[in-house]
């Protein structure tokens, strides 16, 4: 009936022949107008479909090539290296026929005329040989290319701008394709218009065109398999890759968890799907900076990098890079964000590791060094440049021998790089060149570094400089050797006191038993001249060896030197004595006649210095020393009186001044006057036992100066001490097993009004206490016949703990004196004593306020 109907209204019979031109012009134009959009409908088909099959085929090629590149570089050998180009050639083939236009089995690729489109495929192109170009640079360079270097960022980094570019391109293509079906549906508006207005040639218009449509449905179906298959080895990439991918919906809820997320996570993809980013990946506490990031992301709608700290299903804390995209639309709307996410936890705390590690080299004392297996240095730290005086700049390049001095010969070099080269640690002391041409020793510990082939590649020296401890040590030593000659002198000093006393007086004895005019008093003088030569050999040798066997008072270097130099004048008017004394001077502690004949002794030398005919200065001052180094050790910080004593004389050469104190040492020649060679180890002795220091400085034909340092003591000398002793009442006991001594102290005491009682014993010391008690007791140190005087003074406290009391010895400070002074005792008298000192000690050990050490 329809046909009838349509047959019966443009039956030509009825119709005139203009208006049957014109509906044959129409059904032309409408024949035309279906064919072209048929034609349109197959080109926008044909000509996208297969694009967008090449992007994808594009992105497929570079992921695959991308993965076997990571599982080379992390040790899997099953990867043909080979297959890896294969990628990145098919990739920019697919994107070279996009541009040029080519053909690919069945499909056909043609080049557009969309300028856009064509400028995105180009940086896809020039994407791919930039990321193939990289990929070259990691594959041959391992070592440099592992997870954090620069090469691996960059890798990543032109990685994911590729494919963000892609699909961008995909995005560009499906826009195009879109665009040309509007404009395809458009047509078919105007076509279903005219068709109701000429049914019939539209009935066989649409007749047509369902029938070419089931066509192009069918082709399009094909496409839309290929795009699955795409699709399908997207996914396989998601799967597979390290990297963990998430897509979040526009409320930050998760789409998609791939397995890598799980493995950074410890979530699987049925628990986190759904969940809210807060409390899943990232803690309650970052809040806000995530949603202030999520909202950036949102808003910028292109890819965004950030370094985040997330937490794991453990409650574990890592810390993750995040590369995160927007999803856009065909129309341009976000309907989510994908997330590439890698674990950087290890990275970073490797990264934290080497930064501490380059802080402590940075910061060491000790110099550090690295140079290459050749020994050209590569780095040294701030510690190398303070010991040597070389900047950095000025040493990277040069080779260590720019260290070298003239102290070791070649084999000493040839045995440590002998021992280096075989891959074995050097250990050793070196003297080595500073920038001004100044030695050094240094303790050195030299070691190899191997690559993963076991060649050495590096060289790394951790060094000390040793200089000022050799010195010290050196100084040492020989303070222990002079120690040890000073006992022996002291010794051999004790035995020539016997052996003068007959050669001292018997001169005299003869002289009055000959005749005055009889050649033997000639002999007698000689004799005599001689023995007190003698005398003061010996009494250098007693100082030497009785350092500490004195007594010590406050003194007023002024005035020793003072008197000094008035006998000096008296010696020769040649020379020209320069004095620049301190009116101020502060006051030391010390044996006023051990310090007078030390002081001669210097002056002395100075004479001898310049053959008395000179300059000599004299100079004192109060001074300060904040850990001064000298030429025979260090100052201590602190207070101390500074005497300088210069002459203008012919100098010490510098090979000797480290000889100069030793004993029996001497440089007069023959043809002057000769000494001892105490005289220097003498006032080194002396120095010595007054807790002093001793520095020189000299100079070949310009002179000498000795500096002396004497520590400052905040006391005055008061020649009111003996009166103030006087009129007291107190008892004291005194106890020694030398009659003598007894009535010595007994008689020095009493004159000052004490009450004095004696015994000879420790233990009637001790059984006198029980019975009468003593306001102190004097107690000697050695008593053979019986117990000690530290075992009485322990008894004595057992009966009365607070009881006063003073130590006396002919003996130095020995270990016994030293501990009945912890135990209490008041202070330490060396014999021989006068009135003066005993009384003073007495005075202040009365006056002394005494704590229970029972208590």
């Amino acid at each position: 009936m329809i046909k009838h109907s349509i047959n019966k209204k443009f039956s030509m019979s009825r119709i005139p022949w203009k208006n049957c031109l014109q509906i044959g012009v129409i059904a032309l134009f409408m024949a035309v107008t279906m064919r072209v959009t048929m034609i349109t409908s197959s080109q926008v088909t044909e000509e996208y479909s297969p694009l967008i099959d090449a992007v994808n085929k594009i992105k497929i090629e570079a992921t695959f090539a991308h993965l076997k590149i990571e599982q080379l570089i992390y040790g899997d050998t099953s990867v043909d290296i080979d297959s890896i180009w294969e990628h990145f050639y098919q990739a920019e083939w697919y994107a070279q026929a996009m541009l040029e236009g080519g053909q690919k089995d069945e499909w056909r690729y043609v080049a557009l005329e969309n300028k856009k489109l064509q400028k995105n495929i180009l940086e896809v192109l020039n994407k791919i040989r930039t990321f193939r170009a990289i990929a070259k640079e990691r594959l041959t360079r391992p070592d440099q290319s592992k997870i954090g270097s620069s090469i691996e960022q960059q890798f990543d980094r032109l990685f994911y701008d590729f494919l963000k570019q892609s699909d961008n391109v995909e995005v560009i293509i499906v826009h195009s394709k879109f665009n040309s079906i509007k404009l395809f549906q458009r047509a078919k508006f105007t076509m279903v218009v005219l068709f109701c207005l000429f049914i019939c040639i539209i009935g066989l218009i649409v007749y047509r065109y369902h029938k070419k449509q089931s066509s192009n449905l069918l082709k399009l179906k094909l496409s839309n398999k290929q795009i699955l298959l795409s699709k399908q080895k997207l996914a396989l990439h998601v799967k597979q890759t390290p990297l963990g991918v998430i897509q979040w919906d526009l409320d930050c809820k998760v789409t998609e968890w791939n397995k890598a997320a799980k493995n950074i996570f410890g979530y699987s993809s049925e628990e986190a799907i759904g969940r809210y980013v807060i409390g899943l990946v990232i803690s309650k506490t970052d809040e806000e900076i995530a949603k202030k990031i999520w909202c950036e992301v949102l808003n910028q709608k292109e890819g965004s990098q950030n370094t985040f700290e997330n937490i794991t299903k453990d409650n574990n804390n890592i810390i993750c890079e995040w590369y995160n995209t927007p999803l856009i639309d065909e129309k341009g709307s976000t309907i989510g964000v994908a997330s590439l996410i890698m674990d950087i936890t290890e990275r970073k705390r490797a990264e934290e590791s080497n930064a501490l590690l380059s802080r402590a080299i940075e910061q060491a004392d000790e110099t550090i060094i690295i140079s290459d297996a050749e020994g050209n240095i590569q780095y040294v730290n701030p510690a190398f440049e303070k010991t040597t005086g070389y900047t950095a700049k000025e040493v990277i390049s040069q080779n260590l021998k720019i260290l070298r001095s003239d102290q070791h010969d070649d084999s000493f070099y040839n045995q440590m790089w002998q021992t280096l080269s075989s891959g074995n640690q050097w250990h050793g002391e070196i003297i080595n060149k500073k920038k001004d041409g100044t030695t050094f020793v240094e303790d050195a510990v030299i070691s190899p570094v191997f690559n993963s082939h076991r060649e050495i590649i590096n060289y790394v020296a951790a060094k000390i400089d040793i200089t000022e401890t050799k010195r010290l040590q050196a100084l040492e030593a020989r303070a222990e050797r002079l120690e040890m000659a000073g006992i022996i002198a002291g010794q051999v000093a004790h035995d020539f006191n016997n052996l003068l006393a007959p050669i001292t007086a018997y001169p005299e004895l003869i002289r009055n038993e000959i005749p005055i005019d009889n050649i033997g008093h000639a002999y007698l003088d000689t004799i005599e001249e001689a023995a007190k030569k003698i005398v003061e050999i010996n009494q250098d040798l007693l100082t030497l060896g009785r350092r500490g066997h004195y007594n010590q008072e406050i003194l007023n270097l002024n005035n020793i030197i003072l008197n000094i130099v008035n006998e000096m004048k008296l010696r020769t008017k040649t020379v020209n004595i320069e004095m620049k004394l301190c009116e101020e001077i502060m006051n030391f502690r010390g044996g006023s006649a051990q310090i007078h004949r030390m002081l001669s002794n210097l002056l002395v030398n100075a004479f001898d210095a310049i053959d008395y005919i000179g300059n000599i200065s004299i100079k004192t001052e109060n001074y300060y020393a904040n850990e001064t180094s000298v030429a025979f050790g260090l100052i201590p910080k602190g207070e101390y009186i500074k005497l300088t004593i210069s002459d203008n004389g012919c100098g010490i050469p510098v090979e000797i001044i480290q000889k100069i104190l030793d004993t029996f040492f001497s440089t007069k020649t023959a043809n002057k006057k000769t000494g001892s060679g105490l005289g220097l180890s003498v006032v080194d002795s002396v120095m010595k036992d007054h807790d002093g220091y001793l520095d020189l400085q000299s100079k070949i034909g310009y002179g000498t100066s000795f500096y002396l340092y004497f520590p400052i003591v905040r006391e005055c000398s008061n020649d009111d001490d003996l009166e103030q002793s006087k009129g007291c009442t107190e008892r004291i006991l005194v106890v020694d097993d030398d009659n003598a001594q007894r009535e010595l102290t007994t008689r020095l005491l009493k004159q000052f009004g004490y009450k004095v009682q004696t015994v000879e014993s420790g233990e009637k010391a001790v059984d006198f206490l029980r019975e009468k008690s003593q306001d102190i007791i004097i107690i000697d140190m050695v008593m053979p016949n019986g117990i000690n005087g530290t075992e009485t003074y322990r008894r004595i406290l057992e009966i009365n703990p607070n009881q006063k009391s003073l130590i006396v010895s002919g003996f130095s400070e020995s270990d016994s004196v030293i501990n009945a002074l912890k135990q209490g005792a008041g202070a330490f008298i060396k014999k021989p004593f006068n009135s003066k000192e005993i009384g003073s000690a007495v005075r202040a050990e009365l006056d002394r306020k005494v704590e229970n050490v029972w208590s």
